[in-house]
């Protein structure tokens, strides 16, 4: 499925008539170097502009979904600040974690000069 949504272009010929068909995927995401690896678009009307997408980076990958986007155009800018606003909580919990060890660790230390 990764290498279906990720091609940015396909070509085939018709087995009946040789006739080559051309398709070229419109997602715009994909023509970026900041990770995106593949998304699917779509619209209906219950749901309006969609789009579901994944973006691999800094070792983590994140998967965004959009519905009722408020247009096919604005799709694009919606998913690549969901990203980052993931991969900054994502770096804001590891560093409170880090210094949660830290502190614990000073404690520790501090415990047993006392003892």
């Amino acid at each position: 499925m990764r290498s279906i949504v990720g091609t940015q272009t396909f070509e085939c010929k018709a087995y009946n008539n040789g006739h080559r068909y051309y398709w070229e995927n419109t997602n715009v995401l994909l023509n970026r170097d900041d990770g995106f690896i593949g998304c699917k678009t779509g619209i209906t009307n219950a749901a309006g502009p969609c789009l579901a997408a994944c973006c691999e980076r800094d070792g983590q990958r994140i998967i965004c979904i959009v519905l009722c986007s408020k247009s096919m155009e604005h799709r694009w800018e919606e998913v690549p600040k969901m990203v980052e606003w993931a991969l900054l909580k994502k770096k804001r919990e590891v560093d409170a974690d880090a210094e949660l060890e830290r502190v614990k660790e000073k404690k520790r230390k501090a415990y047993q000069k006392v003892y």
